[in-house]
Parts: structure tokens; C-alpha cells; sequence
């Protein structure tokens, strides 16, 4: 599946990016590619369960907006 693909490549470029930032001390930088790793990472199995979001929040996360998930 292209979005899991996707995904996992993001994931896979943010991890590098940690690495390489933590080889030359910039550690906050380490921990936000990290971070974005595994948001990424996440985000792939989600997709491989089919647990994928149907509704997103509206903008600025108003009240009564909701997000639903499928799969079990």
C-alpha cells in the first residue's frame, strides 16, 4: 500500500536525521527527528490494522468535532 510505504519512508529519513544530529551534539534536534520518526512510524501501522481515521477535527479543534477510527 503507497501510504504505508510513504509513511515508513518518512519515518526512515526523520531516523537517519536523529542519528546524524546526535554525531554532532544538537540533541534537541536528535529528539524532534526522533519524535517525527515515530509519529511516522505510527502512523504506518495504523495503516497496515486499517485503523485509519474517517473524520479529522475541524480547525482549531471546535467544539463537537470529532475523529473516528475504524477496525477493532
Amino acid at each position: 500500500m503507497p501510504a504505508i510505504d510513504d509513511y515508513l519512508a518518512k519515518a526512515q529519513e526523520n531516523l537517519a536525521g536523529a542519528e546524524s544530529e546526535l554525531q554532532y551534539g544538537r540533541t534537541n534536534s536528535c529528539a524532534h527527528s526522533a519524535y517525527y520518526a515515530c509519529f511516522h512510524a505510527a502512523i504506518a501501522a495504523l495503516f497496515t490494522r486499517d485503523w485509519l481515521p474517517r473524520s479529522l477535527p475541524a480547525a482549531g479543534g471546535t467544539t463537537g468535532s470529532t475523529r473516528v477510527l475504524s477496525g477493532s
